[in-house]
Formats: C-alpha cells, structure tokens, sequence
C-alpha cells in the first residue's frame, strides 16, 4: 500500500491470510514481520545502513529461512525510490551513516525452507517464483530517522501471535524455524509463490 500526501510518499506491505493458513505459513509470516521489526530496531542517528542487514539475517537464520539479499528496501520522500538501498541482508555495501530527517523503508522477504531458488514470470516479465514453490513473506514500513532513533511512519502491523493461537494453536518449538546457514543471491522484486 502507498499513499501520497502533502508532496510525500509512504510504502507499506503486509502479509494477509486468506482462509486458514498452514502452520509453516504461519511461522514463515511470523518470522518475516519479526526479522523487518529487527531491522527497524537498529535503525538511528549514526547507524551504519549494514546494522540494518545484520539484525534481518540474524532473524532469517533462527527461522530457517532464506533472505533474499536482492529485494532491497529504498529511500523514500518526495520521490519514491531512491537512494539510499536498503541491503536487507549481510553485505559489504558502504551507503554512510543515518542521519535525522532521511526516510526509507525497511522491506525484508524470507524464503521458507531455506529456499533460494527463483525464476521471472515468463508472461509479464516481472513476477518471481521460487522453482520448488517453497512460499515467500514481505513486509515493510517506513522509517523516519530522529534526532534521537527512529519513528515507523506507516503501520500498524499484523499480530500474526493471535491468529496462531486462533486459527492453528500454538506453534511447536520443532516448528518456529530450524537453524540454518548459506545465503545466496536472488532477483528483484515482486511476487514470489
């Protein structure tokens, strides 16, 4: 979801369930909004861009999941993508430090099953998949830098905590994401199935 007002975008986006999801759906979704609150949580005056990398893979590894390095987060304001890249993966990429007054968002997408495979959509051209149709999640919101931390400028965010306990009941320890290692690289953008 994006909105424009006042001369100013705002990106979002959310992970919705349409019927009841399976228990590896529901964690996969768990561990996604968690590993995007991650690198939010980092976020301040005089961090280094890369904290932002860190704090996402730390989270994907816990879940078992792959982080798709390449489906990046941007800068945001009067325009709507920009500089700098927000890198939601360990990387070597210098982009400075946060400064109070940038805006950006904070977009990670994790891959169940550890699952780096992925292909475009022959017929538009655009979509990913994974090849094994492992399920993917994104979330995102955007971050304002403070003089003193950060402010999320879009919300509130999906309490997937509650829909485990109504929908599909607590989640089994075996179940909440296997540790794991290896990242390799993936595609742009859109929608993986």
């Amino acid at each position: 979801v994006t909105v424009y007002l006042n001369g100013y975008h705002g990106d979002t986006s959310s992970m919705f369930f349409a019927g009841r999801p399976t228990r590896s759906a529901a964690a996969l979704c768990k561990a996604t909004q968690k590993a995007m609150r991650a690198g939010i949580q980092v976020c301040g005056p005089g961090v280094d861009f890369r904290e932002i990398g860190k704090a996402v893979s730390r989270v994907a590894e816990e879940a078992g999941c792959y982080n798709n390095p390449m489906l990046a987060g941007h800068g945001i304001g009067s325009y709507f993508h920009g500089c700098p890249e927000i890198i939601p993966a360990v990387n070597n990429v210098d982009q400075g430090l946060m400064q109070p007054g940038m805006t950006f968002t904070v977009e990670p997408v994790l891959v169940e099953r550890n699952d780096s495979s992925w292909e475009v959509d022959e017929a538009d051209g655009w979509t990913l998949r994974t090849k094994t149709g492992a399920l993917s999640a994104q979330f995102e919101h955007t971050v304002l830098i403070t003089e003193t931390g950060h402010e999320v400028l879009t919300g509130p965010s999906v309490d997937y905590r509650a829909i485990l306990a109504e929908k599909v009941g607590p989640l089994p320890a075996s179940e909440s994401g296997s540790k794991s290692k290896g990242r390799r690289p993936s595609g742009r953008r859109a929608g993986f199935r």
